[in-house]
């Protein structure tokens, strides 16, 4: 089944309401890393850019993912990361707000940040 075009993350959030919680909070915390950050739509998914593309949350499986772009160069200290047989994108994946610890989300998009910066 063909998702919707979305034309803002609130209507990707709004379409998945078993997992709005989550995408909220995923939100939240990613937004809350820098002003800097600018969110929008991309590839009909929640596109985060940081001198580029920095990561998306998707809806996949029925879990929540953070995709991070560049995930194969970022060191992965908490051991946290999959890859789904991806080259470059590394993610991190939720069921529920209770998976989420914040500590380790900040880290990971800062640490993709700082990779951003040094490119």
């Amino acid at each position: 089944m063909a998702l919707p075009k979305f034309h803002g993350v609130e209507d990707y959030i709004e379409y998945f309401p078993l997992y709005g919680d989550v995408l909220q909070k995923l939100r939240q915390l990613i937004l809350s890393t820098s002003p800097k950050i600018h969110e929008r739509i991309r590839y009909n998914f929640p596109f985060y850019d940081y001198h580029g593309m920095l990561l998306f949350l998707a809806v996949q499986k029925k879990r929540v993912v953070i995709g991070f772009v560049d995930g194969s160069q970022m060191s992965d200290t908490a051991g946290a990361f999959t890859s789904f047989n991806q080259k470059y994108i590394r993610h991190l994946r939720y069921h529920t707000t209770k998976d989420i610890v914040e500590d380790v989300v900040l880290h990971y998009v800062h640490e993709a940040m700082l990779l951003k910066e040094m490119k």
